[in-house]
């Protein structure tokens, strides 16, 4: 990690001399590695991941990228996304919510991963009124995007909040939009089947049958 700290801080040095710009392609490389390394740590705990999320969050504070790496723009979508998954594996729905911040303070759009990031984030939280209506919140905005096309790992998330709430007009909006990239038929029948599974598992078997009915036994 020590080598590629200082082979990245050698080519931000090469790029300033050069009146050049780093490629944000190598920003998110370096990035990567420390969230890797963050998620292997021994001390893995909502409340130590400040501490263990420490560089890569300085690396997305403003100016940080352009100044230190010579990234022209600074970090993207994708650097912000790398973090918060970092952050929402942590189980710390606080830092996420400091990341979104920043993001938005950067001017940066969210997309599907973003959001997936945040309900991870809220899922592995204990699942109260609170929780609950903030999942509810970002469903919302996820359906009422014309930019956010949800993608299975977002149904799933989304799928034991909306059942629980009773919104089945949400699931079928959601599912309704589902337009996975792999069209194969197993790929897609793999698709369902893990919905399936993320409701029975949260006691949502009506719901489940529903899906069943609807989605899989009517279009066989």
């Amino acid at each position: 990690m020590d080598q590629m700290k200082k082979t990245i801080e050698d080519m931000a040095n090469a790029c300033r001399r050069a009146s050049t710009n780093l490629d944000v392609v190598a920003f998110n490389t370096y990035l990567a590695a420390l969230c890797d390394k963050a998620l292997s740590s021994q001390n893995m705990a909502p409340e130590n991941a400040r501490d263990i999320l420490s560089e890569p969050l300085a690396m997305i504070q403003p100016g940080v990228a352009s100044e230190k790496y010579a990234v022209m723009g600074g970090p993207e979508t994708f650097s912000f996304n790398t973090v918060l998954n970092a952050a929402a594996s942590l189980k710390n729905d606080l830092i996420v919510n400091e990341i979104i911040g920043l993001m938005e303070l950067q001017g940066l759009v969210a997309d599907v991963y973003t959001y997936n990031a945040r309900l991870k984030a809220l899922q592995s939280t204990k699942m109260d009124d609170t929780a609950i209506a903030q999942s509810i919140i970002i469903i919302e905005e996820i359906l009422a995007s014309s930019n956010v096309k949800p993608d299975a790992y977002t149904i799933e998330l989304a799928l034991g909040t909306l059942a629980r709430e009773g919104r089945i007009g949400d699931i079928l909006s959601l599912l309704g939009n589902f337009n996975p990239v792999d069209k194969r038929k197993d790929s897609i029948s793999d698709a369902y089947t893990t919905f399936l599974l993320a409701l029975v598992k949260g006691g949502e078997v009506e719901c489940a049958r529903f899906i069943l009915d609807t989605y899989i036994i009517s279009q066989s």
